[in-house]
């Protein structure tokens, strides 16, 4: 549960069949919106604010080495802000400032045994 669409209230974020991630209201369970995926099984979500805008961003990889950044809006449907292909199945990513620049760094490990970096921003 998160405020990924910067309206003040939780969402319920999950994967559902078919490779799509969903948003719920908190506390209606009403549908808010759907985002289609190109494939794979998704990783654990993380929650936070990737670009420094003070909204939250959804981040997940996927076993067919996806790596996805989704943002609700407070209209009420959802943006892809990236989707990068990496050549092995991901791990659960993390965000920090590695390099101490100010600017998120998302890591994140793949079966080949790599630690990936990439900048958020």
């Amino acid at each position: 549960m998160a405020d990924v669409d910067g309206d003040g209230a939780l969402e319920v974020l999950c994967h559902i069949p078919n490779y799509r991630l969903r948003c719920y209201e908190g506390m209606t369970g009403k549908r808010k919106w759907t985002v289609a995926l190109d494939g794979g099984n998704p990783s654990e979500m993380v929650v936070c604010d990737i670009d420094g805008d003070g909204r939250e961003e959804v981040l997940f990889g996927t076993n067919l080495g996806h790596l996805y950044a989704v943002r609700g809006t407070p209209e009420g449907s959802a943006d892809v802000l990236f989707e990068m292909t990496l050549p092995a199945s991901l791990g659960v990513p993390t965000v920090g400032d590695i390099n101490g620049d100010g600017l998120a760094e998302i890591l994140v490990v793949s079966s080949d045994g790599y630690l990936n970096i990439v900048t958020a921003t």
